[in-house]
């Protein structure tokens, strides 16, 4: 999955009611997060996604995510949401501030410190909430590129907001509200949120994003291992917390688009792009949901992010000093050789299929006791889901782990057995040619009569 860097041009009104400082006519680059591959169904599996769980080794859009130069956000990050549209009564408002309090020095933050800028200075470690602002609709119900610079600018002029070089400002809309940019993209349309920034007042880099309510368009924006019993009872907002997460993945790696990211500036694939729609091994939460990270109090469903480590590879969390070696693992959280519950986390079916290691029972199976024969996992060992484990996972797909999935027609995939005249979805039509006694034939190569099809 790639993202896709535009540069747009916007003018803002020459007044307004409340002296707003102008936005500059050349906006800087958005760079926006696709919505969601199609899902299919697998005969006796679950469902299959357009583009598979990305392997350890490497990612969806780049093998790796090289380093431009620009700045990262080495100080604390402050997280401002704004409420536009109508959210009374919407338990969101309780759900993503929640997330947001609970991301800072979680294992799950600490995928984005083995991001660091040029002097080694590693992204910060600890996420605050700034505050919180309700937008009624102050620039319609229908929102430009432009105007999601106005809604932020509105915040600061007001007095709800301080400026903030540290902080990420996000527009969260409400499931009545569309989103339209620049170059006619659309938010369910298109992406499901982005981030950009521009300078703001004195030359102050203002860092900030667009998160629409999956609501709006739940088979794009909200991943299909959800159904209406997510996490917290809130889909739209269990949808939302993802999005949320990604694009502050990205902010704090790559916040002015010029330091963390493959490819081009036009078509840039950065930290979470390169995991983008994957989660990795998940647990049933309490309510039944699928969930794959908990933080605080809650339960969420939380795309997985790029670790800049080695080659790098996807995984849900980051074990920070404790990363598996046999000489740090009796500093982890117990005694011996008890390994700690986020490098578990990190490598969760390493450790409960490897047969010299145990689950701790008296822990309530968080903590794994190694002996001596134990070595640390690497590479595949982060992944829970390997092709060839015998199950077609749901982030597993006949194109890539066709040893565990079958193909299957309809699959966009021309696997085994399928022709362009058993499935021409899959394999594109059959192109046809002439018996020897003069009839046609398509998609064979012998006709009935023994000739050749030519």
């Amino acid at each position: 999955m790639r993202r896709f860097i535009m540069v747009a041009t916007a003018l803002l009104a020459a007044c307004s009611p409340l002296n707003e400082p102008e936005m500059p006519q050349d906006s800087p680059a958005v760079v926006i997060y696709p919505i969601q591959p199609r899902p299919r169904s697998q005969p006796g599996g679950p469902v299959s996604f357009g583009v598979a769980d990305a392997p350890a080794s490497g990612g969806i859009c780049a093998a790796s995510i090289p380093y431009h130069g620009g700045p990262v956000m080495t100080n604390t990050i402050k997280v401002y949401l704004i409420w536009y549209g109508n959210w009374s009564g919407n338990s969101a408002q309780t759900i993503l501030p929640d997330l947001v309090r609970s991301l800072g020095s979680s294992p799950r933050w600490k995928i984005d410190t083995t991001f660091t800028n040029g002097g080694g200075a590693p992204v910060s470690s600890t996420v605050q909430l700034g505050g919180q602002f309700n937008d009624a609709y102050s620039q319609g119900s229908a929102l430009s590129q432009a105007a999601v610079f106005q809604v932020v600018s509105r915040a600061i002029s007001l007095g709800a907001f301080p400026t903030d070089a540290n902080a990420v400002y996000y527009v969260l809309t409400s499931s009545d509200v569309s989103q339209t940019n620049a170059n006619g993209e659309t938010f369910c349309g298109n992406y499901c949120g982005w981030h950009t920034w521009q300078s703001f007042l004195v030359g102050i880099p203002i860092k900030y994003s667009f998160v629409g309510n999956g609501d709006r368009c739940p088979s794009s924006c909200i991943s299909f291992h959800l159904d209406a019993a997510s996490p917290n009872n809130n889909r739209g907002a269990d949808g939302m917390a993802s999005v949320i997460v990604h694009e502050l993945d990205e902010t704090s790696t790559d916040p002015q688009i010029n330091a963390w990211f493959a490819g081009s500036a036009s078509a840039a694939c950065e930290n979470a792009d390169n995991c983008a729609w994957t989660f990795g091994g998940t647990w049933p939460s309490a309510n039944g949901a699928t969930a794959n990270a908990h933080l605080g109090s809650r339960d969420f469903l939380i795309q997985r992010d790029w670790a800049n480590f080695g080659t790098g590879f996807c995984t849900t969390s980051w074990p920070g000093t404790c990363n598996g070696t046999p000489g740090q693992w009796s500093g982890c959280r117990g005694t011996g050789c008890n390994v700690c519950t986020e490098l578990v986390s990190n490598a969760p079916c390493y450790f409960r299929n490897h047969p010299n290691c145990n689950s701790n029972a008296d822990c309530g199976g968080s903590y794994f006791t190694c002996n001596a024969s134990c070595p640390a996992p690497s590479g595949a060992d982060f992944d829970c889901h390997r092709c060839g484990d015998g199950t077609c996972n749901a982030d597993e797909s006949a194109a890539s782990c066709p040893a565990d999935c079958p193909a299957v027609c309809g699959d966009r995939f021309c696997g085994p057995g399928e022709t362009c005249a058993s499935c021409p979805g899959d394999c594109g039509a059959c192109s046809c040619g002439s018996c020897a006694d003069g009839s046609s034939c398509c998609g064979v190569d012998v006709c009935a009569d023994g000739s050749f099809c030519i």
